[in-house]
């Protein structure tokens, strides 16, 4: 019964969170280079949270994608995010442009028990995020 209790509160934080986000996975473009990067982060970080891996892969390149290709396949990955990022709330520290036309998003993470952690988002000049680092 606990087991189902947790399932059916995850499954509602899911939904509310999608429900409450201004962009919903369903509104996603396929091409994301019209949106500021970030909104692509915004788009991302709500599907990380989610667990949405197609809205996740979505705002990735090609080389990101091909790195998580298994973990994508895992069908306990997407609750695996739930779980993770249940409670969680994120916000945008920092962004930077360079010269090269990629950008440097800074986003920090805070969870439910109010840790945190800094992650690092780089996005190419069609806004694709190309790598993800934690600070």
């Amino acid at each position: 019964i606990n087991i189902m209790k947790n399932f059916v509160r995850t499954a509602l934080c899911a939904v509310l969170l999608i429900a409450t986000s201004s962009l919903t996975p369903l509104m996603v473009a396929p091409s994301l280079a019209n949106n500021s990067a970030e909104a692509v982060v915004d788009i991302y970080m709500n599907g990380l949270f989610a667990g949405d891996i197609e809205t996740i892969k979505q705002c990735i390149g090609k080389d990101l994608k091909k790195r998580h290709k298994n973990t994508f396949k895992d069908p306990a990955y997407s609750r695996f995010l739930m779980n993770r990022y249940d409670g969680a709330t994120f916000r945008i520290i920092q962004k930077k442009e360079r010269e090269n036309g990629t950008k440097i998003v800074d986003v920090r993470i805070t969870f439910r028990d109010n840790n945190s952690m800094a992650i690092r988002l780089i996005l190419d000049q069609g806004n694709k995020i190309l790598n993800e680092i934690i600070l």
